[in-house]
């Protein structure tokens, strides 16, 4: 097996994570990490055996591949000079500040030929997973993202911190363009908005209702999906999906039979897998993305679409204030 040379860009709290899980997979040699912070560098290196290069541009000579983890803000700069220099880039949500920017690194991306992917990680929970080949076609869908107050992530809203998680979910569910966009949002804490709510209503009819939060008292990650003849509740921390489907009585299905009524009958299923760890499976589909030089999962567009609604919203609640 032809292993890909990766280095990590940013060893904050996301960068030690991408370094653990990206040694345990066989498809990568981790030729080391870079981080501006030279004594947080050192200590990771330490406690993980890899080298702490003292220039950004000494990894980007060494890597093939780099996955990016540092502040938002400086996405732009770091995977821009990544891609100019031929390396494939895993870059952390959301994909950059602004739309110009976002613009510019997926038409780079393009230009160069390299693989680009955005660090969505609810893609690859199992939650989200075991959706797949369900036939969903959603008519309105309901999303949490609560989360206790962590200094870390305060450089933005809570919109591109938290929800932009559940925009990215919502727009490869509906497959839809959004039409019209409702927000408020309020800071608490912060500067930026702490507490968000949108509503997001889509050419195809379906209405994405969304909340995030930073303040709460305890954390929480769910996306209810609400269709004809079914109703799916998913938990991102649990990583299960509860299913509610309305069948035809005489249908012999899996689940627990929870009421019959004109000859159909309300079954409901729990499909969970602790065991998939959502972050490693990321990681291993760029991996594999980089090995057949074909679209990620998760590319730098889809990237883009998720920053363009997530700044709309944002633009939706300050035009109220």
């Amino acid at each position: 097996m032809q292993k890909v040379r990766v280095g990590v860009i940013g060893v904050g709290h996301l960068g030690k994570y991408h370094l653990h899980r990206l040694l345990e997979l066989p498809q990568a040699q981790v030729i080391g990490l870079f981080d501006r912070d030279e004594e947080r560098g050192i200590g990771v290196t330490k406690s993980l055996g890899l080298r702490a290069w003292p220039s950004l541009n000494g990894l980007l000579r060494e890597a093939e591949a780099v996955v990016v983890a540092v502040p938002t803000v400086s996405h732009y700069q770091v995977v821009m000079e990544a891609l100019t220099r031929g390396l494939d880039v895993l870059v952390e949500k959301p994909i950059a500040r602004s739309l110009d920017e976002a613009e510019e690194m997926v038409r780079t991306a393009q230009s160069e030929g390299k693989i680009l992917q955005v660090g969505h990680i609810e893609r690859f929970n199992p939650a989200f997973a075991s959706l797949k080949g369900m036939g969903i076609k959603p008519r309105f869908i309901e999303a949490h993202r609560l989360s206790p107050f962590n200094p870390r992530g305060m450089d933005v809203a809570v919109v591109l911190d938290l929800m932009i998680h559940d925009l990215d979910l919502v727009l490869a569910l509906v497959n839809s363009r959004p039409q019209s966009v409702e927000a408020m949002g309020v800071a608490v804490i912060s500067q930026e908005e702490d507490i968000a709510n949108a509503r997001i209503g889509f050419e195809n009819g379906c209405v994405a209702n969304l909340t995030a939060s930073r303040i709460s008292a305890k954390s929480m990650r769910k996306l209810r999906i609400f269709q004809k003849d079914s109703y799916l509740s998913l938990d991102f921390i649990q990583k299960s999906v509860e299913v509610y489907r309305l069948l035809p009585s005489q249908r012999k299905e899996n689940g627990e039979r929870i009421f019959d009524l004109d000859g159909k009958s309300l079954i409901r299923r729990i499909i969970t897998d602790e065991g998939i760890d959502p972050l490693r499976e990321e990681l291993s589909s760029f991996l594999s993305a980089i090995a057949s030089r074909n679209p990620p999962p998760v590319s730098g567009k889809e990237g883009l679409k998720a920053l363009r609604l997530a700044l709309k919203i944002v633009d939706a609640i300050r035009c109220r204030t």
